[in-house]
């Protein structure tokens, strides 16, 4: 499940920087919990915690009552590719128990045209894109 698609993003972290993108991971779990699986899996991107399920339900990924445990929510699999001024451009959402494809993460990240300063601009907009997952 998560370990995979951390583990996943983990080793090819190399490719999304060099596409000028920075990877993000996001799920429901407690800080401390967070930090125990960054080290067990020694993840090398930030993760940011939503224990409140306020950007699940933002984004529409929640999954209520989860495996049966009335009141337990989770959330999807998903995967946002957010450009640099905040705009959606891919999104793939997957049961908890699936994988999205890597592939067509990957192939959004590269296709999305992306916003750039005129030549001589000193703005510094931080990255260019975002993955989250």
């Amino acid at each position: 499940g998560c370990q995979e698609e951390a583990c996943t993003f983990r080793d090819a972290l190399s490719e999304y920087n060099d596409l000028g993108a920075q990877v993000y991971g996001i799920s429901v779990d407690s800080f401390f919990v967070q930090d125990a699986f960054i080290n067990q899996n020694n993840l090398n991107f930030p993760f940011l915690s939503d224990y409140s399920r306020k950007t699940i339900e933002d984004y529409g990924i929640a999954v209520n009552d989860f495996a049966g445990m009335p009141g337990y929510t989770t959330s999807m699999r998903a995967v946002f590719v957010i450009d640099s001024q905040g705009i959606v451009r891919y999104k793939v959402a997957v049961a908890p128990t699936e994988q999205p494809d890597f592939d067509a993460i990957k192939s959004a990240v590269s296709q999305t045209k992306w916003f750039r300063p005129w030549k001589g601009d000193s703005i510094d907009y931080g990255c260019d894109r975002a993955v989250a997952v």
